[in-house]
């Protein structure tokens, strides 16, 4: 997406970034004198929401993209505002019928750096990686900087812990395809809502096109926008994919990430293996 045009659509959908993690992290929220545990387990935490300092954030992102509109020249015509409550159309190719019909046009769109919807955010972006005889597909939602940079999966400990795994099923890392719900690492390393649903289609699209018979989606987030549900209540289930008389078998298990940091999961994370081996 190129053009001031494109350039607004950007502006906006950082707002919306920022937007959701000032709510997620409770910045906008105002708390009373006592001493707070933060990381306590208590629940009934007394919060006052303070609804005139929301107000003025409102009021501030409104100005902002009002003299973002002002400065345009006369034939560019105004981005709209942005609906809080509703997904924003600023995904690009959101029309179907413009993806990749097979593997060749995909590695042609990256070649050429052609938008496609996984490419959201700003800066510099890790691709899907797929080899034609691959024997599972790996998913997760984004890659850590350290990915981008690198312009590899799963690097430092994830990735260590990632090839003992695979190890562990007879798998080589080289046997895999990797793709992610996005192509970039935002500063807030949160995907928002609204664009779960768009990415979870593209990456749907993308199981189809590739060709390794067996799926793993690592984490809530990427489980969430493939099926719309809670990962709690896909795990331990064979998740089946079919299209055009093809199946291909998958699971939802933890994230690496999240049994690195709590290795008695570690179990949980083979039992689900389990299922597809």
């Amino acid at each position: 997406m190129t053009g001031k045009a494109g350039q607004s659509n950007d502006l906006n959908h950082n707002i919306a970034y920022y937007l959701q993690w000032w709510q997620n992290m409770g910045v906008a929220h105002a708390c009373n004198d006592d001493v707070m545990q933060w990381l306590s387990e208590e629940k009934n935490i007394p919060i006052i929401i303070d609804n005139h300092q929301h107000d003025i954030a409102q009021q501030n992102i409104a100005r902002a993209e009002q003299r973002q509109n002002a400065n345009r020249p006369a034939q560019n015509k105004p981005a709209p505002a942005m609906n809080r409550s509703a997904p924003t159309n600023h995904h690009p190719m959101q029309d179907n019928s413009l993806w990749p019909q097979n593997m060749e046009q995909f590695k042609h769109n990256i070649a050429n750096n052609i938008a496609m919807p996984c490419d959201i955010g700003t800066g510099k972006k890790l691709m899907p990686h797929f080899t034609d005889a691959a024997k599972i597909m790996i998913i997760s939602d984004m890659p850590t900087k350290r990915d981008v940079t690198e312009q590899r999966f799963y690097t430092g400990e994830e990735g260590i812990f990632l090839k003992n795994m695979l190890q562990s099923i007879n798998v080589r890392a080289d046997e895999c395809n990797f793709a992610n719900l996005i192509t970039t690492s935002p500063m807030t390393e949160m995907i928002i809502d609204s664009d779960l649903p768009i990415l979870g289609q593209f990456l749907l699209h993308l199981i189809h096109l590739q060709s390794a018979p067996k799926v793993i989606i690592f984490g809530a987030v990427a489980a969430k926008a493939l099926f719309n549900a809670e990962m709690i209540n896909l795990r331990g289930n064979l998740q089946n994919f079919n299209h055009k008389d093809v199946n291909k078998s998958g699971i939802v298990t933890l994230h690496p990430r999240v049994v690195l940091q709590k290795t008695s999961v570690k179990r949980q994370l083979w039992q689900d293996l389990s299922l597809l081996f």
